[in-house]
């Protein structure tokens, strides 16, 4: 079973191996190359989001509608998110996930194999005003008798 903690680590250890790609702006495959990284590479542990993340994971196990658009597994037939608020000082990411996490295990919406989770987070630098995104906070809600978790990811200022 993966920790809340494992997600931030995987999420900083994602990023980081991404440092010499050219940094994103916008949601995935709606925004735009940009000129610099704005956002920190390592994001830092912010118990308010972390707090704001729980309470969201936990509504969507309980039968809520994720926020956001959805962005589909860039290759079809993957696990989807949705990401909202990425011209806003929290950025949130909701992901649907087995408790695998596993950074190339094809399929699943939080791995560097996902061109459009890359775009999402891993690249990650805009949007605006609301660039200089350096702190996170992941929530994991566990779905009761299933093999399945649903991840929430909110970055922030």
């Amino acid at each position: 079973m993966f920790t809340a903690q494992d997600m931030f680590n995987h999420i900083n250890k994602l990023r980081g191996e991404y440092t010499s790609h050219g940094p994103y702006d916008g949601y995935p495959w709606k925004g735009q190359n940009a000129d610099s990284m704005t956002w920190s590479i390592t994001m830092t542990a912010d118990s308010g989001l972390t707090g704001e993340a729980q309470a969201e994971a936990e509504r969507v196990r309980d039968g809520g509608d994720p926020a956001g658009e959805r962005f589909g597994y860039q290759n079809g037939g993957g696990e989807p998110f949705w990401a909202t608020g990425i011209d806003t000082p929290k950025y949130m990411i909701t992901g649907w996930s087995t408790d695998q996490l596993d950074g190339n295990l094809y399929g699943r919406w939080h791995t560097k194999a996902n061109g459009t989770f890359r775009l999402g987070c891993a690249y990650q630098s805009g949007s605006g005003q609301y660039n200089k995104k350096h702190l996170l906070g992941v929530g994991k809600a566990d779905v009761q008798d299933k093999n399945e978790i649903w991840w929430v990811l909110i970055f922030g200022e």
